[in-house]
């Protein structure tokens, strides 16, 4: 399976924008703050995935970092999403 950079980058932003956009219509600061760690991993998890440009054993790295984080749980299909 290979995975492509350009589309992990897709997904990832993708739903960074649809946390962001739940996040803005919270009011219980418990949930905000769930939201902006969700934010944080989401973040670290693009910054991951630029970094490591075509490298498929890396960006294989990414996206089971991504299936694994528990702040993401909420977040599927990663790998068929990032693959070509």
């Amino acid at each position: 399976m290979l995975f492509s950079q350009r589309k992990l980058i897709a997904a990832i932003q993708e739903e960074l924008a649809v946390c962001r956009k739940n996040g803005r219509e919270l009011s219980g600061s418990e949930g905000l703050e769930q939201k902006k760690l969700e934010v944080a991993a989401l973040l670290r998890h693009l910054q991951m995935t630029e970094e490591v440009g075509y490298n498929q054993p890396e960006l294989e790295r990414v996206v089971k970092s991504l299936e694994a984080n528990p702040l993401l749980k909420a977040y599927q299909h990663w790998r068929e999403r990032a693959t070509f």
